[in-house]
């Protein structure tokens, strides 16, 4: 940062090195002094003609804005700290430097005191040490290709997950999540689709114990990450939130229902007498998927305010769908007219007002769902 000429032992400094010819900026760069005053220095010599010095320009007559009193204080705190800037010496002295500029505190740094600036030394990235560390990684490990390291990076993760699962107490809770998957496995390939569908499927089925604690919510999530020795800004995996753990709960009694209702087919075809009536065999397979909802029921109004969200409305259905037309498939329905939307749609109203009355039930093992068979049986 150059400074102004304030003195006439500086006015003659300039003229004596551009007399013995040199550059201006050689001149500016050797004196000290800003270009722009060398510039105006040589330019009035010139005018002059004579070998007069330029008088230095008159002051402006305003007094200083920084007394000799603050001065003396920002050059105490500038010699025991060189590498304080001008911002952090008006930050450090707010009652003195309050009416003054930052530019007025740089020009008293470097014109009144002295000081010379200079500009803070940017740290590396990676230290020496570092780089020669990751040198010695890198050429240690450098026959190793990529999918040797993802085998390797999968093999801890692996193990990790089967000891904590080891560890792991198995109430009831953790039973029925694991009862209740139809791939549960402990190994998963993390680099492939399916591989990140079944962990985010097995991380699921161990939040659902933390439901009754946590509600349907990403801090049950987060618990059952836990529990698999994974870190619990794991739930990330779900930007859903809680109403993916809803959705994966619907899908998975569905799949239940769905594999019991094929086995009561093929119990049927092997033993003809076993055969009920249509309106039977939908009537109880509704009460067979509501009273799946009974061991979350406290908390099953969440889930299904969750579903009622507008931006959830499409997954609410397509669960409703897949549930009612499983139902109705293994009834036996084959119909590809008008009524296959019908008796769908009937079927669902009458589950979902089956639903909606089970929250308010407080009878001994949901005496309710007795109504509601006989309902169904009425409707269909």
């Amino acid at each position: 940062m150059s400074r102004r000429v304030t003195a006439r032992d500086d006015i003659a400094a300039v003229i004596a090195l551009y007399k013995a010819n040199h550059v201006l900026r050689e001149i500016s760069a050797q004196t000290g002094v800003a270009l722009r005053v060398v510039q105006n220095l040589v330019k009035r010599f010139c005018d002059l003609g004579e070998d007069e010095l330029p008088a230095p320009l008159p002051k402006s007559g305003r007094p200083k804005l920084l007394s000799p009193r603050t001065l003396k204080v920002i050059s105490r705190q500038v010699r025991s700290n060189p590498s304080l800037t001008a911002h952090e010496v008006k930050e450090r002295n707010p009652r003195l430097l309050s009416h003054v500029s930052l530019r007025c505190v740089q020009q008293a740094l470097h014109d009144d005191l002295g000081f010379k600036s200079f500009r803070a030394r940017r740290k590396p990235l990676l230290t020496k040490r570092q780089k020669e560390n990751r040198v010695k990684f890198c050429k240690k490990y450098e026959v190793w290709d990529l999918e040797t390291w993802r085998r390797h990076v999968n093999g801890v993760r692996t193990s990790c997950a089967s000891w904590s699962h080891e560890q792991t107490t198995q109430s009831k809770e953790q039973n029925f999540a694991e009862s209740s998957t139809p791939h549960d496995e402990e190994s998963f390939d993390h680099g492939t689709e399916d591989g990140e569908a079944q962990l985010r499927s097995h991380i699921l089925n161990a939040a659902l114990p933390f439901v009754h604690s946590y509600g349907w919510s990403p801090d049950a999530i987060a618990q059952g990450a836990e529990t698999l020795g994974y870190s619990s800004m794991v739930h990330g995996m779900f930007p859903g939130g809680g109403v993916e753990l809803v959705n994966h709960f619907y899908s998975t009694c569905n799949t239940i229902l769905e594999e019991s209702l094929k086995a009561k087919v093929k119990k049927v075809e092997e033993k003809p007498e076993l055969k009920t009536g249509t309106t039977a065999f939908i009537a109880n397979a509704v009460e067979e998927r509501l009273r799946m909802n009974i061991e979350y029921i406290d908390s099953w109004h969440k889930a299904l305010a969750l579903h009622a969200s507008p931006r959830n409305t499409t997954t609410a259905l397509h669960n409703l769908g897949t549930l009612v037309d499983h139902i109705w498939y293994h009834a036996g329905d084959r119909s590809t007219d008008f009524n296959w939307y019908t008796k769908r749609g009937i079927l669902a109203a009458v589950y979902k007002s089956s639903e909606l009355c089970m929250l308010q039930d407080k009878s001994e093992d949901f005496q309710v769902l007795n109504i509601v068979g006989m309902n169904s049986k009425s409707r269909f």
